[in-house]
């Protein structure tokens, strides 16, 4: 069986009636590539190191089933464009040369969706698929805010310990 495209999940998910419906739904079709894609347009503390808006593409004219590649295989690729990821270590241009490739790989509504992540526009794009509803499907996928702030305290107490002399007791 030939995998569903990520857009498609996410359409047919919104188009369902109720929420207990949409998590079952996304739940069925859980995927590494579709978690990545809802945690990079969901997640605050998820940023890209490319430039906002939709860079200039050639978008793929092949019909629906005959695209070179999909979001399941490019979604290896996301650690590039995160920052502080390895693709900081690139130069910009090559990051974004990469991100083209990638966008011009995919069927149009994939590279769309792609765009819409890296942006952080998903938010409306699909009805009822919101923040709170990933949550609920995948209660460990999203840091929230108040998590944020406490890993950075607790980063914060374990930097303030001086690695100090060891004293024994005798």
């Amino acid at each position: 069986m030939a995998e569903r495209m990520i857009s498609e999940v996410l359409r047919r998910a919104g188009e369902l009636k109720t929420k207990q419906e949409k998590i079952d739904y996304l739940r069925a079709y859980n995927s590494r590539p579709l978690r990545n894609v809802l945690k990079g347009s969901f997640d605050d503390s998820v940023e890209f190191n490319l430039p906002k808006g939709e860079p200039p593409y050639r978008k793929d004219d092949a019909p629906k089933g005959f695209e070179p590649s999909n979001l399941h295989r490019v979604c290896r690729r996301f650690k590039y464009f995160d920052k502080g990821g390895v693709g900081d270590r690139m130069t910009s241009a090559k990051r974004e040369k990469m991100f083209i490739d990638c966008l011009e790989s995919l069927h149009p509504d994939e590279a769309q969706l792609m765009i819409y992540m890296k942006d952080g526009n998903l938010k409306g794009k699909y009805n009822g698929i919101t923040s709170s509803l990933i949550s609920e499907v995948w209660p460990k996928l999203l840091v929230t805010p108040q998590q944020n702030l406490s890993t950075a305290r607790k980063k914060q107490a374990t930097k303030k310990k001086a690695p100090g002399r060891t004293t024994v007791k005798k």
